[in-house]
């Protein structure tokens, strides 16, 4: 887990169309913004194997959320925050 990440964190669930490069991108949209982000891994579970889980620090979902979306991830959910 990045260092810096502190709790409490956000998971944030990313569906995805496709695998090929758009964990990289998603990664790359939090960092412009210098949000910190942890990939934890790709599959949310067998109900949606295309998405990908990555852990933002919770006073930055808002601003990750709406720079996903703005970028076309338009299913993102949110869980936990302290």
């Amino acid at each position: 887990m990045s260092p810096d990440i502190d709790d409490p964190a956000v998971y944030l669930v990313v569906s995805l169309q496709s695998e090929d490069d758009q964990v990289a991108r998603i990664v790359t949209v939090l960092r412009q913004l210098q949000i910190p982000v942890d990939v934890m891994g790709s599959g949310a579970g067998p109900a949606e194997p295309s998405a990908v889980a990555v852990r933002v620090p919770a006073e930055r979902v808002t601003a990750a959320v709406l720079a996903l979306e703005q970028h076309g991830f338009t299913r993102v959910r949110a869980y936990g925050g302290g």
